[in-house]
């Protein structure tokens, strides 16, 4: 699955060829021979036939009114999926508004009735939930939070239901959680966390969160919860696989809450289910299987170059589990991320337009209160001015007509006419110190608005995070591929034949240009998608629509892959399942890393009629953006192994 270039190992390769060739003769010989392409084996299609036939048993619970936080929608939404699941041949018991004790009998309940019944177990729950130390609780409606410790003696801990349903030892479960709403506790307790805690699921089972882990869900606007409302529609879909309904259900509540709410799934399922299945299960033919893939790749071929948003969620709708689906997922992330940079820019330089009309407005205002002000210093002044000049004319008018009175009148005269400019100064001076006054007010109110819009354009939402879970017992924890590769970065690997230990060669994949939507390595014979996934190899061969590798990983994750590879003398077609099995550590020789162990068994078939089976195996690890380690194991029909290999890294560069 990696590119192959670099420089052979130093040594005696024809011994070692020689070696190999006579262990792979030996091999052939003792490996039985199987057709291909495989078939579901006839036990297999019996298995499934016979879970969709077994009994089915729900227990759904919606809580709404609680003491201090009543929710809208969840009793609304527990009818609604019991009605549904009633019409599907489910045996329901519905509880609404359970207090404690009646949802711990429940629960009992279930359990027991699954244990005696052995058939598909269903729980729906809607309602208040919470965390606390990585355990999620489910919040009866009589429950009385004073503290966040009161989760423990007067809540329902949702590890009570897990393990009756261990206990119960039944075939196959489905748990789903619409619990996640805000404020659960009114406001007097505040959780350290918001919504639930991740958890694996365990084995037989389907554990379904109405958003992710650590995130809120709508109670929604309407009759149902926004999750609910798009699982009702999609349980009624004749004939659809349950993991196909969770993905549609996915992308709808994730494109109507813009991205706010995001369902998310941990399945450990072997089996097909169906809550409609087909009136008669059967397994593909050749013919039909080839005109599906045909039908599939023309359709991928025509949108996944595409811009608009409508034509990649039309595509998931249909093939929501189909050999392109992950790249289709990845194509919708990436135009939904453009179309929120986008719209962040245009909101940015909404508001800056409308921040700098404020600024505009608010100093035209400033500057007419302070011509305003001037205006009125100007005629206070102009007023004094002509009160001194009437008072000094009047002055001289009395100097003139009382000249003739006593040297006393004079002088108290004048002292009376030194008071009256004394008072008129004062007025002045007073005036012109109320002015300033009001001007200073007028300039820190200017101030303080700028700083008021100032701040709240500097404000960005922040997006909503995931809780941590590298402490939490119940997890092995999911990991997001990242995709941000750097010219530059470079990745060196070795490749060992594992039958005879023998390294064969060494080699380095540097990359050298970045696309749109390619990483071209060294001279540009080399070329993956932003997964890893192969485009061009150097050996000439290009490949269409391959998706070994994902987006994201976690435990019991599966889906499958079909392509085709052009050859220089050939076409070839390969089609692989794969699911993520393991969390684990590996060491190889770039170091130990904490690693998602991916197996996969499938077939390959050429065009000149060579067909062989196909079983790789790789190591992804968190934060490496190429796999720590692959393994091929590739044999004939007739039993001939064709290759046994295992690439390790050795050094990596990432910028």
């Amino acid at each position: 699955m990696s590119g192959r270039s670099g420089n052979k190992v130093a040594g005696n390769a024809t011994t070692m060829r020689v070696a190999r060739r006579r262990w792979l003769v030996q091999a052939g010989a003792l490996v039985s021979t199987a057709a291909l392409p495989f078939r579901i084996p006839v036990a297999v299609a019996q298995a499934q036939s016979t879970l969709n036939a077994l009994p089915r048993v729900a227990l759904i619970i919606g809580n709404s009114k609680y003491i201090e936080a009543p929710l809208r929608n969840p009793g609304n939404d527990a009818k609604g999926i019991a009605g549904e699941l009633q019409k599907m041949g489910f045996q329901v018991n519905l509880k609404l508004d359970a207090g404690r004790s009646e949802m711990i009998e429940a629960i009992r309940g279930f359990g027991a009735e699954l244990g005696k019944k052995k058939g598909v177990g269903m729980f729906y729950y809607a309602g208040h939930g919470a965390q606390l130390a990585w355990k999620n609780y489910l919040i009866p409606v009589d429950a009385v939070i004073d503290r966040i410790e009161d989760m423990q003696t007067k809540t329902v801990e949702l590890n009570s239901l897990l393990e009756g349903l261990i206990k119960a030892q039944n075939p196959m479960n489905v748990i789903i959680l619409d619990a996640c709403r805000d404020n659960p506790f009114g406001n007097k307790v505040h959780s350290q966390q918001k919504g639930l805690s991740q958890f694996d699921a365990p084995p037989g089972s389907l554990l379904a969160y109405a958003t992710s882990p650590g995130n809120t869900a709508a109670d929604g606007e309407g009759t149902n919860g926004l999750y609910t409302e798009n699982l009702l529609r999609e349980l009624k879909v004749p004939e659809a696989k349950i993991e196909d309904v969770f993905k549609r259900v996915r992308l709808n509540v994730r494109r109507k809450s813009e991205g706010q709410q995001i369902p998310w799934e941990s399945t450990s399922l072997e089996q097909d289910f169906y809550f409609l299945p087909p009136a008669q299960l059967k397994k593909l033919t050749a013919e039909e299987a080839e005109k599906l893939f045909e039908e599939q790749l023309g359709t991928w071929e025509r949108v996944k170059a595409s811009k608009d948003l409508a034509p990649i969620e039309d595509y998931i709708r249909k093939y929501p589990s189909g050999n392109f689906s992950e790249l289709a997922q990845f194509r919708l992330d990436k135009l939904l991320a453009e179309k929120e940079v986008v719209a962040a820019e245009a909101e940015r330089q909404k508001q800056a337009k409308l921040a700098e009309e404020r600024r505009i407005a608010e100093n035209k205002r400033l500057a007419d209160e302070k011509r305003l002000e001037e205006e009125k210093k100007l005629a206070l002044e102009k007023r004094l001015a002509e009160e001194r000049r009437l008072a000094e004319e009047q002055k001289i008018a009395d100097q003139k007509r009382l000249a003739a009175l006593t040297e006393e009148k004079r002088i108290a005269e004048e002292a009376r006419l030194a008071q009256d400019r004394k008072l008129a100064e004062e007025r002045r001076v007073a005036e012109e110190k109320k002015l300033a006054e009001e001007i200073r007010g007028t300039e820190e109110k200017r101030v303080a608005h700028a700083r008021m819009i100032a701040q709240a354009n500097a404000e960005i939402v922040k997006p909503v995070q995931p809780a941590s879970i590298e402490a939490n017992p119940y997890t092995k924890g999911n990991a997001r591929i990242d995709t941000q590769f750097k010219i530059g970065d470079s990745y060196s690997y070795r490749e060992i034949d594992l039958y005879t230990k023998i390294e064969t060669r060494n080699f380095v994949n540097r990359i050298t240009q970045i696309t749109e939507d390619q990483v071209i390595f060294g001279d540009g014979r080399f070329v993956t998608d932003f997964f890893g996934n192969q485009i061009k190899t150097p050996n000439g061969w290009t490949y269409t629509g391959a998706q070994f590798f994902i987006a994201e990983y976690a435990i019991g994750k599966k889906w499958s892959t079909r392509f085709k590879v052009e050859q220089q003398i050939r076409t070839s077609e390969t089609e692989i399942e794969f699911k993520v099995v393991a969390r684990e550590k590996i060491t190889v020789p770039a170091g130990t890393f904490d690693a998602f162990r991916i197996e996969g068994a499938g077939w390959s078939r050429t065009s000149l009629g060579e067909s062989n089976s196909n079983n790789p195996k790789y190591w992804i690890a968190p934060g490496i953006r190429r796999p720590v380690a692959s393994e091929t194991y590739r044999r004939t029909s007739g039993g001939k192994v064709l290759s046994y290999e295992r690439q390790e890294l050795t050094a990596y560069l990432q910028q």
